[in-house]
């Protein structure tokens, strides 16, 4: 079942993996002195969120307990706002991935802290061709993309063991796939101007996925899809995922 949601300009999918839905989970983002940020609703871009890894009956409970789930604010709004230039790197926040994966912690760690309940990876612009651009090879590219999880997963689990952490409910990962638009880093990210059909973009989507939604998150966050074309076929990857009985041909 896929449910569409509209917010101004913004639509948000919710794809249940390898489980049938029975809810919708909505989502906000953490308001915090600290970690305060503006959404522009001047954006079309399309965001897909699939779940896997957490129960129908443990995401229905939060919902109906606490009526939202509080996703993090701006990752890379925070790593800037801590004296790291990320814009102008093509990789973008996953440049951080290579160069100071202690501040990915340290910044997932103080959204959960803030407030939230979700933390995003830093994988938004992660992919094979950007990082191969700096000499890894799709081996090595690969374990880049499962550390991003890791981190989250590492600060998830420190706060859950903090006193304040012990008060509240389990906190949760979200794996950032970002659109193809964002590795050209020249803004067809929120256009979808990009000369690629959906065949092409399902066989870019597909290997990213596939390592992303075997690294231990418990959601897949598909984020800033710009055209309905660049939608189907993240869709088609994630059902190929799904039924993929190897999912990831990268050693873990």
């Amino acid at each position: 079942m896929l449910v569409l949601l509209p917010f101004h300009y913004f639509f948000f999918f919710f794809l249940m993996i390898r489980r049938p839905p029975r809810s919708t989970l909505s989502s906000s983002s953490a308001a915090s002195d600290v970690y305060k940020r503006q959404v522009s609703t001047q954006s079309t871009g399309v965001s897909i969120c699939a779940m896997r890894g957490l129960s129908v009956d443990e995401v229905s409970g939060m919902v109906v307990l606490h009526s939202c789930a509080v996703i993090d604010g701006g990752f890379a709004t925070e790593v800037v706002a801590r004296g790291v230039d990320v814009d102008s790197d093509s990789l973008w926040s996953a440049s951080c991935l290579l160069n100071n994966p202690e501040l990915i912690q340290e910044v997932h760690l103080g959204f959960y802290q803030a407030g939230a309940d979700v933390a995003i990876s830093a994988s938004y612009q992660a992919s094979f061709e950007g990082f191969g651009s700096r000499g890894c090879d799709e081996a090595k590219a690969a374990e880049l993309m499962r550390l991003s999880v890791s981190l989250a997963c590492a600060a998830r689990d420190e706060f859950a063991q903090s006193e304040a952490g012990m008060t509240r409910r389990r906190p949760m990962v979200a794996a950032s796939v970002g659109p193809y638009g964002a590795i050209l880093h020249d803004g067809s990210e929120y256009t979808g101007v990009y000369n690629k059909g959906r065949d092409k973009l399902v066989q870019w989507h597909l290997p990213r996925m596939r390592v992303l939604a075997n690294a231990g998150a418990d959601f897949l966050a598909i984020e800033t899809i710009p055209s309905l074309v660049e939608v189907e076929a993240m869709l088609q990857a994630l059902c190929t995922v799904n039924q993929d009985p190897n999912p990831s041909p990268y050693p873990t």
